[in-house]
């Protein structure tokens, strides 16, 4: 293989991007600066190619955002300076969120009020023709 970037997409080398991915906290910025790597470009453009890769791709991202809460804790508790710990903390806390949302995100409620009615063909029609005749006027 010829020096420089790689630019052709291989299953070994998704799997690759996928394994650095789940832990570097610089996200595929960070992992696309290595030499041995393709281009962001190149990534994304191979995300929308093969399903294969977009779905280790999605877990890679979760599996880092599970990384980082796990280390936010450790360095949380581990810090020498209460307010700096507490801005990693909630920082880190913040990227998981969005990372791992199902597990690390904010829960939100749906609620619906109000009613559903609903109506035959013909009541529908009669409804059209009843609309229809007022605007006609």
């Amino acid at each position: 293989m010829p020096g420089g970037r790689p630019s052709d997409y291989t299953p070994e080398l998704a799997a690759e991007i996928c394994e650095r991915l789940s832990e570097e906290e610089g996200g595929l910025i960070e992992v696309c600066k290595a030499d041995d790597m393709p281009s962001r470009s190149s990534v994304y453009l191979w995300l929308s190619q093969h399903k294969e890769f977009s779905d280790m791709y999605a877990r890679a991202r979760e599996d880092l955002g599970v990384f980082v809460a796990h280390r936010g804790v450790k360095e949380a508790t581990n810090a020498k300076d209460a307010q700096l710990g507490r801005l990693q903390f909630d920082a880190r806390k913040w990227l998981a969120s969005k990372l791992a949302s199902k597990q690390f995100g904010d829960k939100i409620e749906h609620e619906h009020t109000g009613s559903i009615q609903t109506q035959t063909d013909d009541q529908l029609e009669a409804r059209i023709a009843a609309l229809m005749a007022t605007n006609a006027r």
